[in-house]
């Protein structure tokens, strides 16, 4: 028996090795978020203007475009819960901030939380959905988080990196009519199965433009410009939903709502149906930039 231990042993001693190898290399791999969190913990109180929104506003607005100090803290697959809930832990060191972004998408009235990331916010930002337990991903952040398949091809990728939180894309693919359907029906079935999670997400809407508005800090709700082929495949029943909230909460609050959903960029501005490309996002940040100085400007 003792033998048969010693030879299960030294069998398992290599796996074990290269499990251990990886697990340290997922811990120190500088990922988008960990560097999102690490800007966030050293530099809040010099943030002016906060982006918050998922991928679109993550890959559509660019923070080095801006007069003011601008910090984009947007990611994809983000939901209003995370946007809100890493705001509000940081809000007390964030002196400077003025104006925060607050994207309004199709989906993001429904969207919740998707299980696959949540752990990457319980380990970099210290938050989690419901306030969810962490103990697993604490003890392996390879195996209970990102998946040993994931931890190889890290080991492999060289991190992207990012300015002032933003990592931009190049290039143009996939703008075509099946594309664009494609990606609505994914938004579609997101929305039907959340639909009973609307009200939740506009009550913590609503309660966080609230928090803001009590600091002196200005919501801005934005949604960005997507191709022609993904818009024209939107439900226009849930289009005109979210508009006829999106205007009644602008109202309700006295805050501002910049609707560039069917804004004209060439095709060059895209990195696909529904996500500008470097070139797309320096043009509409630039645009984004030239509204938040004219408030600058009539609060002077």
């Amino acid at each position: 028996m003792k033998r048969y231990i010693a030879k299960l042993l030294v069998f398992m001693l290599p796996i074990l090795i290269v499990f251990l190898v990886l697990e340290y290399y997922t811990r120190s791999y500088n990922t988008v978020m960990k560097q999102k969190q690490g800007y966030l913990s050293k530099k809040s109180n010099s943030i002016e203007l906060l982006i918050l929104g998922n991928s679109h506003a993550s890959c559509g607005i660019d923070p080095t475009q801006f007069e003011l100090h601008a910090y984009n803290g947007a990611n994809g697959l983000q939901p209003l819960y995370y946007d809100i809930e890493i705001t509000r832990k940081y809000l007390p060191s964030m002196t400077s901030l003025k104006y925060v972004l607050i994207s309004m998408d199709y989906h993001s009235l429904y969207f919740t939380f998707p299980e696959a990331r949540d752990f990457m916010y319980s380990y970099y930002y210290g938050v989690s959905y419901k306030k969810e337990s962490s103990i697993k991903t604490n003890f392996s952040l390879l195996y209970f988080g990102y998946g040993v398949q994931n931890g190889i091809y890290m080991l492999n990728k060289k991190p992207y990196t990012s300015i002032n939180g933003w990592v931009g894309l190049q290039g143009t693919k996939n703008l075509n009519d099946l594309a664009g359907k494609k990606r609505v029906a994914l938004f579609d079935r997101m929305i039907e199965k959340n639909t009973d999670r609307k009200k939740e997400n506009i009550e913590r809407l609503e309660s966080f433009i609230l928090l803001l508005k009590q600091r002196n800090i200005t919501p801005i709700l934005i949604t960005m410009p997507c191709h022609y082929f993904y818009n024209s495949n939107l439900n226009s029943e849930i289009v005109i939903q979210n508009r006829v909230y999106i205007k009644s909460v602008c109202k309700k609050y006295s805050i501002s709502h910049l609707d560039y959903l069917y804004y004209k960029l060439p095709d060059s501005c895209y990195l696909n149906v529904d996500h500008l490309n470097k070139k797309g996002a320096k043009v509409m940040s630039r645009k984004i930039n030239d509204h938040i100085l004219s408030l600058e400007g009539s609060n002077n």
